[in-house]
């Protein structure tokens, strides 16, 4: 049993911040109430998936044994007061690549916002976003995801605004950022760009500083979230002084903890014995074998 949109270890578009939508004020009864009907309910094993630490109190009043499958931490910007003064609090390093490389590339450079209603312009920014990620020799995003976003913004207009924003340098896209903006939040969902277009700047974080400089100028937004994961080789994120958050996947089980451990010890004896046929298998395929 998990929460819809999130398939635990398939290949589904990551939710994040999950958790119930509960009435303001009768939080604590309507998780008794959640608790109790989770509880009279026939069911094996219950994943979720990127919650905030207190649904260890709610897994914990069911009285049966929680386990980490996951952890991952994030950064969220207050965007509500000045945009210099939060960039005077950053580091001279973090400072130069998120803001003053502008200078650097002057007039070379070039930004695009195209318009969530543009259904043609939509297209062409997901095809940017895919070979931008191939450039990087990352992962594409696979098709569904891409057709996710796209249904996303036709059938949620009135509630999510899409922002998609393009970074032009001498002609060229280089850089590009697709972000959602609900309930008084920017979401940071992609940010991908040229890695080896010039060694003194930085594109994704020089693009990112637009963003964040947007965000703070709108007083719409109130925080501009950039949800989990890190950087390639640090965890950069945390050099932009925003609010560190973690995010938990937990896993709970109503099977007995026997069977439950001889299902597991079973389960893993297999997949190793399906390991080892295909690899004699493919052994035998190979030339001379």
């Amino acid at each position: 049993m998990q929460f819809i949109g999130n398939i635990w270890r398939h290949l589904t578009v990551r939710s994040e911040h999950t958790g119930f939508i509960l009435r303001k004020g009768r939080e604590t009864e309507a998780m008794r109430a959640i608790t109790m009907h989770l509880r009279s309910m026939k069911w094996d094993d219950m994943i979720i998936c990127d919650h905030s630490p207190v649904i260890l109190d709610t897994l914990g009043t069911m009285g049966r044994k929680v386990t980490l499958r996951g952890q991952d931490r994030g950064v969220c910007i207050d965007t509500t007061g000045s945009f210099q003064e939060w960039l005077g609090s950053l580091g001279s390093n973090t400072r130069l690549k998120l803001f003053n490389r502008r200078s650097y590339l002057g007039g070379r450079m070039r930004l695009e916002r195209v318009a969530h209603d543009d259904s043609a312009g939509r297209e062409s920014f997901f095809r940017l976003l895919c070979r931008l990620h191939l450039d990087r020799r990352q992962a594409q995003p696979e098709q569904a995801e891409i057709d996710f976003h796209k249904r996303l913004a036709d059938c949620c207009e009135t509630y999510l605004k899409p922002v998609y924003c393009v970074m032009h340098v001498d002609g060229k896209e280089v850089s590009a950022i697709y972000d959602i903006h609900a309930g008084g939040r920017r979401y940071n969902l992609h940010s991908v760009f040229i890695g080896d277009f010039d060694k003194k700047v930085s594109l994704g974080t020089l693009h990112l500083g637009y963003a964040l400089e947007e965000a703070f100028q709108d007083p719409a937004i109130h925080l501009y979230d950039f949800l989990v994961g890190g950087g390639k080789n640090s965890f950069y994120k945390e050099k932009l002084k925003g609010n560190v958050g973690y995010e938990y996947s937990l896993q709970t089980s109503q099977v007995s903890g026997n069977l439950q451990h001889q299902m597991y010890i079973e389960g893993h004896m297999l997949v190793r014995r399906f390991r080892d046929l295909l690899t004699a298998s493919r052994r035998q395929d190979k030339p001379g074998s």
